[in-house]
């Protein structure tokens, strides 16, 4: 697995987790996808470029938050 986003609802709110693979943190960190989904869900957070945690507040916004999280990738040229 390259890269990976876990969006995880609860109680209206959502975790989000991201990992991306060392050799791909040149073209996209995990914070930048963070960042793109948790922006989506009114929402932060942050972490080390392999590996970023964070939580939004808008958990009706998760189709929404994935396609962000798809259109950070194929900026990174990552994603057809």
């Amino acid at each position: 697995m390259l890269f990976r986003s876990v969006l995880a609802p609860k109680d209206g709110e959502v975790a989000v987790v991201t990992g991306v693979a060392t050799a791909l943190v040149a073209k996209v960190k995990a914070g930048d996808l963070l960042k793109a989904v948790t922006a989506v869900l009114g929402g932060g957070g942050g972490g080390k470029p392999e590996m970023a945690q964070g939580k939004g507040k808008d958990g009706s916004k998760l189709a929404e938050a994935t396609a962000a999280a798809i259109a950070a990738l194929r900026a990174a040229g990552l994603r057809s």
